[in-house]
C-alpha cells in the first residue's frame, strides 16, 4: 500500500511538472505601445487670440474621443494679482468661451495629429513656438512620491521645485512627500488616490528662494513674487513654464499635470501658464496647493465674493444652479437663496502700526454676523488690536509665525441696525522685514437658520455669491471658497472624479493563462469599489463577459474565472464604476469601458 502511495504521489508530481511545461499566459493590454495613445498639443492661448505653442508628444486616452475628432481641455489662469478676498483669489474666466480674455492652457488631443494642426490654425491667430527653457533637463532626477499604476491609464502629476540649490536636494523631495502626504490626509482626497501617480523632479538652481520685486534670483523655472512685503500671487516666466514642462516629460511622457513648488516659506500660489504654483510652507503650503489643484484637476473656478467666476461650482440663475448641483442640495425641496448679505469686502494691504485702519458699514440688524480677516507679520499674542464701535474683540489669536493667516468670527448676537465702525492697529512695530499686515476684511450678516444655513457647513443649496451676481452651492464648506477648509464641496468633487474618469479606462489588462485545457482569465482594474483595501460605501464595480457576442452569465461581476474547458475565440469585457461622488438624473456609471481580446 505504502508503494502505491508513493507511486500516486510521483505521477501527481509528474502530471503538474507537465501542466506547467504547456501552460501559456498572455496579457492584452488597450494600449501596448506609446505610438498607440492619442496625439497631443499642448499650448497657451493668449488674450490676443495668438498661440504659443508648449510641447507636443502622446497623452493618454481621452473618452471624449469616442464622439469627437479632437477633444480640447483648457483651463484659465489664476495669477491673483488682483487680490481676493478674505477667502480665495484669483479672477476666472470661462475656459470654453472663445471670446474670453482669459489666458487658456489648451490641450488638443486627437488619434490624428493632423485633425489638431487643422483645428490649431482655424482658431489661433498668431502661431509661435514658446521662448526655449534657459536651463536643461539633462540632470533632473525622478522619484515616485506615489504610484497606483502604468502612466498610460492614470492620471500623473508632476511636480517640480523652484529655487531649491544642489545642496537642498533631499530638502526638497522632503517637502513635496510632505506635502502630499498632508494633502490626502484631508477629507477625501484619499479618495483619488487608485488613478493617480505622483512624481517629484528635482532641477538645481543657482540661486535659493524665488524673484520678489526686484531682488532677481536666477532659478530654474522662474518663479515670482511681484510685491515685496505681500504674501499672494506668484508667478512663472514662458521659459519657466516651458522648462516645467520639459521636466514633466522627463518624468512621464504622458503628464497630465505639472505643479511647480517654490523654495519660499510663506503663503502664495497661483495657476500660471498652466503650471500648478505653491509654496512649500509648513504652515500654508498644502492649503494653497489644494485650492490650486482644484483649478486645475477639474478647471474649477473660485467661490469667493467679487471676481469672475466659471465652472461646476458657480451659476448665475437658480435654473443653472439646478443643473449643475441640484442632485447635491441638502433638501431638493427648498430651492430658495439662503439670506445673507456681504456688508465689508475691502482689500487693506495696510502696515496697521504705521497707520490703524477703520472700515465703516451700514448693518440691517440681522441676528448673526461674520468677521473674516486675512493678516500677515503678527507672530504672537495681544499684537493685534480689533475693535467694533470702540470695543474690543478679543477673537483673533496669533499662530506664532509671520504667514498669512485667515481667520473666522461668527456671533450669534445681532449688530443693530444702522452705522458701525471696525478698527485694526498693531500694539508694537514688526521686529523684521515683514509688517504688520493687514491683508483683507470681509464683514457679513445673516438671517436665522434655517433661512440661512450657516450651523452646518456641508449644507448644499443656494447661496449668494455677494458682488458678483453668481450662485455658489455652499456657505464655506468648499476650500474653492475658503483656502484653509479640507474639503471641497459635493459640485467640485464630482467634477474631479469626471475629470479623472475622462484621462483613463477602467481596464488596465486581461490576463488569460492557459494550463493544457484549464483557462484562468483575470481582468486588471484600477483599485477602487470592491477592490479598495477600505471599500467607500456604495462604490463599486460591475462586470460583465460576453462570448461570441454572448452574454456569459456565470461569469457576472467576477474579476476572475476559470474553466476545465479550452474556450477559445472572441471574448469581451464590460466594466462599470459608480461612485458616490458622481451622481446622474438617470443613474448612469462614472465611467464606463470594454475590451475585446482573443483566446
Amino acid at each position: 500500500m505504502g508503494k502505491q502511495t508513493n507511486l500516486m504521489n510521483i505521477i501527481l508530481v509528474v502530471s503538474l511538472i507537465v501542466a506547467v511545461a504547456f501552460s501559456e499566459k498572455k496579457i492584452f493590454r488597450p494600449f501596448s505601445e506609446l505610438e498607440d495613445l492619442p496625439f497631443s498639443v499642448r499650448l497657451l492661448r493668449t488674450p490676443d487670440g495668438g498661440c504659443e505653442i508648449f510641447q507636443t508628444g502622446h497623452t493618454n486616452r481621452h473618452r471624449g474621443l469616442a464622439k469627437s475628432l479632437v477633444v480640447i481641455e483648457a483651463t484659465p489662469d489664476h495669477t491673483h494679482e488682483h487680490e481676493h478676498d478674505g477667502y480665495a483669489h484669483a479672477h476666472t474666466h470661462d475656459a470654453h468661451d472663445p471670446d474670453s480674455n482669459a489666458t487658456l492652457s489648451m490641450e488638443y488631443i486627437s488619434f490624428e495629429s493632423s485633425a489638431i494642426w487643422e483645428r490649431i490654425e482655424s482658431e489661433c491667430g498668431k502661431i509661435r513656438t514658446a521662448p526655449k527653457p534657459s536651463t536643461n533637463d539633462d540632470d533632473d532626477e525622478v522619484r515616485e512620491i506615489w504610484i497606483s499604476g502604468d502612466s498610460s491609464n492614470r492620471v500623473d502629476i508632476i511636480v517640480v521645485g523652484d529655487g531649491y540649490l544642489e545642496s537642498q536636494r533631499e530638502n526638497f523631495f522632503s517637502d513635496i512627500k510632505r506635502l502630499f502626504d498632508e494633502t490626502i490626509d484631508d477629507p477625501g482626497m484619499d479618495f483619488w488616490l487608485p488613478v493617480i501617480n505622483v512624481f517629484a523632479v528635482f532641477r538645481a538652481s543657482n540661486d535659493e528662494g524665488i524673484t520678489i520685486g526686484g531682488q532677481q534670483r536666477d532659478t530654474a523655472y522662474s518663479l515670482s513674487r511681484s510685491s515685496a512685503g505681500q504674501f499672494r500671487g506668484i508667478g512663472i516666466s514662458a521659459s519657466g513654464a516651458s522648462a516645467a514642462q520639459a521636466s514633466a516629460r522627463a518624468a512621464s511622457l504622458t503628464w497630465n499635470f505639472v505643479s511647480a513648488i517654490a523654495n519660499d516659506d510663506h503663503y502664495g500660489g497661483a495657476v500660471s501658464r498652466g503650471i500648478i504654483i505653491g509654496t512649500r510652507s509648513e504652515y500654508s503650503g498644502v492649503q494653497v496647493w489644494r485650492h490650486e489643484l482644484g483649478h486645475s484637476l477639474a478647471s474649477v473656478g473660485e467661490e469667493y465674493d467679487g471676481g469672475g467666476y466659471s465652472g461646476p461650482n458657480t451659476a448665475s440663475t437658480i435654473t443653472e444652479a439646478r443643473s449643475k448641483w441640484g442632485l447635491w442640495f441638502s433638501d431638493p425641496n427648498r430651492v430658495t437663496m439662503e439670506e445673507g448679505e456681504m456688508l465689508v469686502q475691502a482689500y487693506q494691504w495696510q502696515d496697521v502700526y504705521e497707520q490703524p485702519a477703520s472700515v465703516s458699514f451700514t448693518s440691517r440688524g440681522w441676528p448673526r454676523w461674520q468677521l473674516i480677516i486675512s493678516t500677515m507679520g503678527f507672530d504672537d499674542d495681544d499684537i493685534l488690536v480689533v475693535e467694533l464701535d470702540g470695543q474690543h474683540l478679543d477673537v483673533f489669536p496669533s499662530f506664532g509665525n509671520i504667514d498669512r493667516h485667515f481667520q473666522s468670527y461668527v456671533s450669534q448676537t445681532t449688530l443693530g441696525a444702522g452705522s458701525h465702525t471696525l478698527r485694526f492697529w498693531s500694539r508694537i512695530p514688526s521686529a523684521g522685514e515683514v509688517p504688520r499686515m493687514l491683508c483683507s476684511v470681509n464683514l457679513y450678516e445673516y438671517q436665522s437658520e434655517p433661512a440661512f444655513h450657516l450651523d452646518d457647513d456641508s449644507w448644499h443649496g443656494l447661496y449668494p455669491t455677494n458682488g458678483g451676481g453668481r450662485i455658489r452651492p455652499t456657505s464655506n464648506y468648499c476650500t474653492m471658497r475658503y483656502v484653509f477648509g479640507p474639503q471641497f464641496c459635493y459640485a467640485c468633487r464630482q467634477s474631479i472624479w469626471s475629470r479623472f474618469m475622462d484621462r483613463m479606462g477602467l481596464i488596465d489588462a486581461v490576463e488569460v493563462e492557459t494550463i493544457g485545457d484549464f483557462v484562468v482569465v483575470l481582468v486588471v482594474l484600477p483599485l477602487v469599489g470592491q477592490l479598495r483595501a477600505d471599500p467607500i460605501p456604495d462604490e463599486y464595480y460591475t462586470v460583465k463577459w460576453y462570448y461570441e457576442g454572448v452574454e456569459q452569465t456565470q461569469f457576472e461581476n467576477q474579476f476572475e474565472w476559470s474553466t476545465p474547458d479550452v474556450v477559445s475565440g472572441s471574448w469581451e469585457v464590460l466594466v462599470d464604476f459608480f461612485q458616490p461622488h458622481v451622481r446622474t438624473s438617470t443613474g448612469e456609471p462614472a465611467n464606463s469601458d470594454h475590451f475585446q481580446f482573443n483566446i
